[in-house]
């Protein structure tokens, strides 16, 4: 029954509802490079997928899979660009603002399932503690 009433209200919302915000969410400069630190940052966000931006962190073009900086050596100081930069359609939805065509924040694919679900999802990334 929770599903069907997870899918009953997400008839009644509205994606600001569910998005995070733009300012909250972890993202990275096309042009900034893959280096110790924004290696670092990466992993410790501990997401699968990172948004990718032009310019300013409004303007997503896409993103990358934190599985495919395995190869990418820090010291390289490699240029986000120089690793593959996904469509961003099929993992995460870019919330914009028609009149300005820019983005106000980001729904994940678990962000919907948690909607329709009615409770968190937790993966091995996630920091959480069950009751003993």
């Amino acid at each position: 029954m929770t599903i069907i009433a997870g899918a009953l209200q997400l008839t009644q919302k509205i994606a600001k509802d569910t998005m995070t915000p733009i300012s909250d969410t972890f993202a990275v400069d096309i042009n900034a490079k893959l280096d110790r630190n924004l290696m670092k940052s990466i992993l410790e966000k501990g997401h699968s997928r990172v948004p990718v931006y032009y310019d300013q962190s409004t303007n997503i073009i896409g993103m990358i899979l934190v599985k495919n900086l395995l190869t990418t050596h820090p010291a390289d100081e490699a240029p986000v660009k120089s690793v593959t930069i996904r469509k961003i359609l099929r993992y995460i939805i870019c919330v914009k603002l028609a009149e300005e065509e820019e983005a106000v924040g980001i729904i994940t694919m678990e962000d919907a399932i948690e909607e329709l679900l009615q409770e968190e999802i937790f993966d091995e990334t996630d920091n959480h503690y069950e009751d003993s």
